[in-house]
């Protein structure tokens, strides 16, 4: 759990500087660990402690910059995921989301919070840029 004070700042910054589609292929560079994926319920609880720790980091740790870095810790403990992205008009302004999901269930977010947003058609990845 502390790594995630350390990690959440981080991201914070790789994000804004250099945009998220570099971040983003960046993260994806990284080696793989050797032991099992996790399962549904270790991703989950990963989302809700980078969830946690983000409510006590200074800084804008918002919707993107947390589900980097869980789709990052998940894919380091080699457990496929997908980062999603969401749009919406609330009130007559554009807002958008981010979240992650594996095995098309949202890990890091309520359920209530995922279905007010419309869902691009598939996920994000450094490959939608090019």
């Amino acid at each position: 759990m502390l790594a995630l004070f350390i990690l959440l700042p981080m991201f914070c910054l790789g994000l804004s500087k250099v945009g998220l589609r570099r971040f983003h292929t960046w993260l994806d560079c990284f080696p793989v660990s050797r032991r099992s994926p996790l399962n549904l319920t270790e991703a989950a609880a990963l989302g809700q402690s980078v969830n946690c720790a983000a409510t006590c980091v200074l800084g804008a740790a918002n919707c993107l910059t947390r589900s980097l870095l869980l789709r990052w810790l998940l894919h380091f403990f080699g457990t496929a995921s997908d980062l999603r992205i969401g749009v919406r008009f609330d009130n007559g302004k554009f807002a958008a989301h981010a979240w992650i999901e594996k095995d098309g269930i949202h890990l890091n977010d309520q359920p209530e919070v995922v279905s007010g947003f419309a869902a691009f058609y598939q996920p994000v990845s450094p490959k939608l840029f090019t």
